[in-house]
């Protein structure tokens, strides 16, 4: 079973995430990207939100961008990097996918709904998991 982390500072949302995912997949949720790092190479993808409020007493102040910077540069075999962000939405990913994200593997706006960002995921991880029920609101 694939193994993926969430790096969200909205704890509530990553928590939803774990939930949806987890009937395929084995899901933790980080809110600290110190606490992630120590562990990064163990999963085979990580679905990191573009801006992360560091915790108080955290020394790492990076975003998105930077995290998944990081895991590319200093990791051998780096996990698949899902990029979200609440500040986008679903309309705008029409404009954006024509830019590059950087390093990350694919872009979702928090917004598309929980079965978007699992279907990203499968194809990230080139699953053929038999698809779960629907859940988002249309």
């Amino acid at each position: 079973m694939h193994k993926i982390a969430v790096l969200d500072d909205d704890i509530n949302w990553s928590l939803s995430v774990q939930r949806f995912l987890r009937k395929e997949f084995l899901v933790t949720v980080f809110t600290d990207s110190n606490h992630f790092f120590a562990v990064a190479a163990q999963y085979d993808l990580v679905i990191v939100d573009f801006v992360l409020d560091p915790l108080p007493e955290s020394e790492n102040k990076l975003d998105g961008y930077g995290i998944i910077h990081r895991l590319k540069s200093s990791l051998e075999r780096p996990p698949l990097c899902l990029l979200v962000s609440g500040w986008i939405d679903r309309n705008d990913l029409a404009s954006i996918s024509q830019r590059p994200y950087f390093m990350a593997d694919d872009l979702a706006a928090k917004d598309a709904g929980l079965d978007v960002i699992l279907a990203k995921v499968r194809q990230l991880l080139g699953s053929t998991l038999p698809q779960s029920p629907s859940y988002s609101q249309p």
